[in-house]
């Protein structure tokens, strides 16, 4: 029985099709082609991030033995982008390996190669096309002195104007007064996990302490 170490991507935490979906359509997929599953690895980036600035992928690639099948759900999970994707088929080929998606399957030769450019360069297209209409929204926003983006720290925004967060100030300058006293950053944190202190995801981290801290 062939191995099958799973990859899957996304770019946002919040993607419909998350980590644990991919995961099972993989799992379905290995199953019904005879693949034992060994191993799971997942990154949460862009589709044209690079593979050596993919943990993730890095791990798979050095977990994988000779006949091994890297399974991704489909081919864009791999990357939004046609250098990308043959760079990272390439490592997976000098592995030893083959990297399969459920939307390809298990196939070598020409017409493989044919599929599989053809579906990395629909993908390269759809990013452009995304892109463009992401530009084209700033824009507009842009023209209409909208704000773009999240609110900055201590605003908030309301029917697409910034107004300022009374609540979320009062707590930067609470963590500011404990910064004056001179406490360090992680005790601020602990301080704040104490006294139900959240950032607008909830728990606060050290990176939103240090931010409030820094702000002026």
């Amino acid at each position: 029985m062939k191995r099958a170490l799973i990859y899957t991507r996304t770019s946002t935490s919040a993607q419909q099709i998350g980590h644990e979906a991919q995961e099972a359509e993989c799992r379905r997929w290995a199953e019904s082609h005879g693949a034992q599953v060994v191993a799971v690895f997942s990154d949460t980036c862009s589709g044209a991030t690079s593979a050596t600035d993919r943990p993730g992928l890095m791990s798979a690639l050095a977990a994988i033995r000779k006949g091994d099948l890297l399974l991704a759900y489909k081919r864009d999970r791999v990357g939004r982008d046609l250098a990308t994707n043959l760079a990272i088929s390439g490592l997976v080929a000098k592995a030893g390996a083959l990297l399969v998606t459920t939307d390809t399957g298990e196939r070598e030769g020409p017409e493989a190669q044919l599929l599989t450019h053809l579906l990395d360069a629909i993908a390269t297209y759809e990013r452009a096309i995304i892109r463009l209409r992401t530009q084209a929204s700033v824009d507009v926003r842009r023209q209409q002195n909208k704000p773009i983006g999240p609110a900055p720290t201590g605003q908030r925004i309301v029917e697409g104007a910034l107004v300022t967060d009374p609540e979320e100030q009062a707590k930067i300058q609470r963590v500011q007064e404990w910064r004056a006293q001179g406490l360090s950053y992680r005790a601020i944190m602990r301080l704040c996990a104490e006294q139900g202190i959240t950032s607008r995801r909830g728990k606060i981290s050290l990176s939103t302490v240090v931010r409030w801290c820094e702000s002026r």
